[in-house]
C-alpha cells in the first residue's frame, strides 16, 4: 500500500487564534484547496479545528473509535 496524503488534525478552544499563529508566526503556506484552516507542513496537511471539550469524558473517549470508522 502506498500512502500518498497525510493529514494532522489539532484541535483547540482557541481555533481563530491558533490559526493565526501558524500563519502569521510560524509562517506555515495554506492550503485552501483541502480547508480554509488547512497549511502545508512537507509532505502533509496540517488542519486546524475547533472544540469545546476539555479532553475529558466520553466524548474525547469515543474519538479513536470514530477515526476508525467503527
Amino acid at each position: 500500500m502506498d500512502v500518498n496524503t497525510f493529514n494532522v488534525n489539532v484541535c483547540s478552544e482557541q481555533r481563530e487564534r491558533l490559526i493565526q499563529f501558524y500563519a502569521d508566526v510560524v509562517g506555515l503556506p495554506p492550503l485552501p484547496q483541502v480547508n480554509a484552516c488547512a497549511f502545508r507542513v512537507g509532505g502533509a496537511a496540517f488542519l486546524v479545528d475547533g472544540h469545546n471539550e476539555d479532553g475529558e469524558g466520553e466524548r474525547a473517549a469515543a474519538r479513536p473509535a470514530q477515526l476508525l470508522g467503527e
